[in-house]
């Protein structure tokens, strides 16, 4: 009775079996990722690296699919994957592959986990993106982005469970991103700047928007964007506006003819 849109099913609706059916010798997991529509998850960073090794990605959508998936963890024998969960894994042969990378990595996850500092329970290195610098994931117990909105929008909802499912994310780099492999050389180059401080928060911000999640301190993440405006025009971003308008062009002295 269940049947869903998947990432190959051209927009019909599809059950497990015949999903089973199209998985490949080496696939060990139904891949699968929910939300609030198929638009908003087929675009998702979640699912960059599985469509790239054209793995077919199950879209739950409807809210009561973030139940269901809590109760039905495998389906024939085969264990379903959460995309936007933490410890994606695709094969054996990356493991020891992203294990090289987090070494590789190390100096640049352990100075963004200073930077960050609560705001993440970790940064760390991941696989699951191609085109996307970082993404925010959550434990495996832990709520998704849409699963946070669907409880948040509860009349009657428990502040303080809400405040403990939703937790710290993780936030996952990119190392084949050109984003993350310069803010590496310059972090090692220059640790203290700053202005790498800021780049860093811009990247947390994006990463947060781009997986879901909602901006928690939406103040203080337009004053970053507004600081990259201006540093784009070339305005100096410290220089506090006074809300007064300009003042008015002096005009320039009448020359009288001598009579």
């Amino acid at each position: 009775m269940l049947r869903f849109v998947t990432s190959k099913s051209n927009g019909t609706f599809v059950g497990l079996d015949e999903y089973i059916e199209r998985m490949g010798d080496k696939q060990k997991y139904i891949y699968y990722i929910t939300g609030e529509s198929v638009e908003a998850v087929e675009h998702s960073p979640y699912i960059e690296q599985l469509k790239k090794k054209n793995l077919e990605v199950v879209y739950m959508t409807d809210p009561l699919d973030e139940y269901v998936v809590q109760g039905v963890t495998e389906f024939e024998g085969n264990q379903l994957q959460a995309a936007h969960k933490a410890d994606l894994t695709f094969d054996d042969d990356e493991k020891e592959k992203l294990e090289a990378l987090k070494e590789e990595f190390k100096s640049l996850t352990t100075w963004l986990g200073s930077v960050y500092g609560k705001k993440v329970e970790k940064v760390t290195v991941g696989l699951r993106t191609t085109d996307s610098p970082a993404v925010l994931v959550t434990g495996q117990y832990g709520w998704s982005a849409n699963m946070e909105r669907i409880m948040k929008a509860q009349t009657f909802s428990d502040q303080q469970k809400f405040a403990y499912m939703q937790g710290r994310k993780t936030l996952e780099i990119n190392p084949d991103h050109p984003i993350i492999k310069e803010l590496k050389s310059k972090t090692e180059q220059s640790p203290d700047d700053k202005g790498l401080e800021d780049l860093a928060n811009i990247i947390y911000d994006a990463a947060t928007v781009s997986s879901g999640f909602a901006v928690s301190d939406t103040k203080e993440f337009a004053q970053r964007l507004h600081k990259v405006v201006s540093l784009a025009l070339n305005i100096d971003s410290e220089a506090a506006a006074s809300g007064d308008p300009p003042a008015a062009p002096k005009a320039a002295p009448e020359e009288h003819e001598d009579l």
